[in-house]
């Protein structure tokens, strides 16, 4: 009798693990919502993502605006830390960002170069504005605090990358990611200045409201994204 059915267990045991290796394999969808910049700096290791975890649909909205991630259906977001909400569970992620002020060298040529941030009040700056309408006072860094400058200038954007092609043209001075112009600055596009000045590098934050059970996409793409890549999982 026993012989009879140790087949049927042995089809249980291989069913139950077949159905713990599919609990185990991130499946489902998953929304996240982060500026532009973040989404440019994160896409490589975004790709990746999904090639590891096939059966993850990642969908990414990028928009500057602070939004109620909860209410407009997204799991997740990345922002600086500062940006992120106290009633959010906040993990920092990715490489440390740094920012530069980058001019042309022609722009430079015929204007100079500002030795302290003070002397960017004398340049053209092309100033940085907030879907909240609010204009970005630049922020420096000496060895007693953090401090801002309120530059002036004849462009006003919202988006890195129209501010860096600004810049290579020769418009004024720019305060974008350095990770944005590393490129533009080794192939002699842009030069970078006031370098002792800047703040020190921080990471973006991925937040999230606080539950009990942690989505598994959630939980492997923060891993990810924090460079504790698993291993790829078993196709079932």
């Amino acid at each position: 009798m026993l012989q009879t059915l140790e087949p049927a267990f042995q089809d249980v045991s291989l069913a139950l693990q077949d159905l713990r290796a599919m609990q185990d394999t991130p499946t489902g969808s998953l929304r996240i919502n982060m500026p532009r910049p973040a989404a440019r700096l994160l896409a490589d290791r975004m790709a990746r993502f999904v090639l590891q975890y096939p059966r993850v649909s990642l969908e990414v909205v990028t928009e500057e605006r602070l939004i109620d991630i909860v209410a407009e259906g997204f799991d997740a977001g990345i922002r600086f830390g500062e940006s992120v909400a106290a009633d959010m569970v906040s993990v920092p992620v990715g490489a440390s960002q740094c920012f530069a002020v980058v001019a042309s060298p022609e722009y430079l040529s015929l204007h100079g170069v500002p030795e302290k941030p003070q002397e960017l009040m004398r340049h053209a700056c092309i100033g940085r504005r907030f879907p909240s309408g609010r204009r970005y006072d630049w922020e420096f860094e000496n060895a007693q605090a953090l401090f801002t400058v309120a530059v002036s200038g004849p462009l006003v954007l919202d988006d890195d990358d129209s501010m860096i092609r600004a810049a290579i043209l020769g418009v004024g001075c720019a305060y974008v990611y350095e990770a944005l112009v590393q490129q533009d600055i080794g192939q002699k596009r842009l030069q970078p200045i006031l370098r002792n000045w800047m703040p020190g590098a921080e990471p973006f934050c991925l937040y999230y409201p606080s539950r009990r059970q942690m989505p598994l996409p959630l939980r492997v793409f923060i891993d990810f994204l924090k460079g504790r890549e698993a291993a790829p999982p078993q196709q079932v």
